[in-house]
């Protein structure tokens, strides 16, 4: 997604290659002229007439002019850039910077899946930056930045540790972000989110650190990062690794002094969905600052019956109103205790309902639903 003349979204398409992350799959783009209300038909950001990969398409907007630039690799090893300036319309032909950007022993390269951010930084200059992250001999999530609008672009360090993969950024005053993903590909219980933080406006990140999510590990999966307006927010499946992929949440936390704080759970989205979901991403629109997009995959797209869902929903009004959340470790067993961040005090209010539980045995690796199950819902 990204605030361009109107909202963009860009996504890669499987549905000639059913689930695999290999195979047939198009590049392709939505636009929005409503805030989001209604959106066109998806459009081939780039023609794939031999069926390649395209991975997922990366964007950032440049702020200063309004040209969108957009990552795309191909085949996990070519890296092309595309550029639009007309809001996503049209889209040049792409420039192939895989000798730039894809360094000797990267075996494999992926972008975003978080849109990229423009930088301040501080002189009167902007850096277009996005996140990226590499398989090879040299592991890990790292940043593409340009300081010319484009023109050029370079690769910052790899972030340690080895196992960070999708992340996302943020700036603030005191400086630039990254949410990370750990990547573990297992149903341990290893914590599976980090924060790393730049001074240096995105070029190298302290280790990234797990210690500072509620109940985390949460799922083995890529999330949504976003700051705006004092307010840092994340928004990923947060069941354990065990469980799969499911219990889509968006949690907060009042920035201090630049830095994340304490989360706790965005009221109307603790969770968002609890059902299966998968990869996200989240916006801010320039049309209104009052409200912020979501776009996640939801219900069971490896087995073909899942959507890609978009929903709009209302910035937190202040960010003093967003009080910590006790850390818990209980939100998919019984008993539930009434301090859980996840679920409602047990009171007269509460019930009973039928909720699944997500084995590993499912289509392409992936978490199937079991017979019901009760749980506090």
């Amino acid at each position: 997604l990204l605030p361009v003349f109107a909202p963009l979204s860009a996504c890669r398409a499987r549905s000639k290659n059913g689930c695999n992350d290999n195979g047939w799959m198009d590049a392709l783009a939505r636009t929005s002229n409503d805030n989001g209300l209604t959106w066109s038909e998806p459009a081939l950001i780039y023609p794939n007439p031999q069926g390649q990969t395209m991975g997922t398409p990366t964007a950032v907007v440049d702020r200063s002019t309004g040209t969108i630039f957009l990552f795309v690799c191909v085949n996990f090893q070519q890296i092309w850039l595309l550029n639009s300036t007309d809001g996503g319309k049209h889209w040049s032909a792409p420039r192939n910077l895989t000798s730039v950007l894809k360094p000797p022993g990267w075996e494999r390269v992926y972008y975003g899946t978080q849109q990229g951010i423009t930088v301040d930084l501080g002189n009167g200059g902007e850096r277009l930056i996005l996140c990226a992250n590499h398989h090879g001999d040299d592991n890990g999530a790292t940043t593409v930045f340009s300081d010319d609008h484009g023109k050029t672009w370079r690769n910052g360090e790899t972030v340690p540790p080895a196992q960070l993969g999708e992340c996302s950024l943020a700036q603030t005053s005191a400086g630039v972000t990254m949410y990370a993903r750990v990547v573990y590909d297992d149903s341990s219980e290893r914590p599976r989110r980090a924060l790393a933080f730049s001074t240096d406006f995105g070029v190298s990140f302290s280790a990234g650190d797990t210690s500072g999510f509620p109940g985390n590990p949460g799922a083995d999966s890529e999330g949504a990062f976003l700051q705006f307006g004092g307010l840092f927010m994340v928004g990923s499946p947060w069941g354990l690794p065990s469980a799969g992929r499911h219990n889509y949440t968006i949690l907060v936390s009042k920035a201090e002094g630049g830095r994340v704080g304490s989360w706790a759970p965005l009221p109307g989205a603790a969770p968002l969905y609890a059902g299966q979901a998968e990869y996200s991403t989240m916006l801010v629109p320039t049309a209104d600052n009052a409200t912020f997009f979501v776009t996640y995959e939801r219900g069971d797209i490896y087995g073909g019956h899942g959507v890609l869902r978009l929903t709009q929903l209302a910035l937190p009004a202040a960010a003093g109103s967003i009080s910590a959340a006790p850390s818990c470790r209980d939100r998919f067993r019984e008993p539930f205790a009434s301090s859980s961040i996840w679920n409602v005090a047990i009171g007269s209010g509460a019930e009973f309902a039928h909720a699944k539980l997500y084995l590993a045995d499912g289509p392409c690796g992936r978490p199937r639903c079991s017979a019901a199950t009760q749980f506090h819902n």
